[in-house]
C-alpha cells in the first residue's frame, strides 16, 4: 500500500469517527468565535495589520471577502491618524 493510499484511508476513517458523534451537524463555535476565526484564517495579513495596530476587523461579504476594502482602509488610516494626534 502506498503512502498516499494510506493517507487517504486514514482521512476516510478519521471522517467517519467525527461523523459518528454528529460533529458536522452544527458549528462547534459560537457565532462570534466562528466569524473571528473565519476572518483570521482567511485574511492572515489583514489580521496581523489589525492586531499590530489595535484595529477592529473589517466586515466580510457573503463570500468571505472584505466588504468595501477602500472604505475600510480609509477609515483605518483616519483612526490611526487621530491616535497619533492624541
Amino acid at each position: 500500500m502506498t503512502r498516499e493510499r494510506i493517507a487517504r484511508l486514514r482521512a476516510v476513517l478519521d471522517r467517519r469517527q467525527r461523523d459518528a458523534p454528529g460533529l458536522y451537524d452544527h458549528c462547534q463555535f459560537d457565532a462570534e468565535t466562528h466569524q473571528r476565526l473565519f476572518f483570521e484564517w482567511g485574511h492572515p495579513r489583514v489580521r496581523q495589520f489589525c492586531m499590530q495596530r489595535g484595529l477592529a476587523y473589517p466586515a466580510l461579504d457573503e463570500e468571505g471577502e472584505i466588504a468595501d476594502p477602500p472604505a475600510w482602509y480609509a477609515q483605518a488610516r483616519e483612526l490611526l491618524a487621530k491616535r497619533e494626534e492624541s
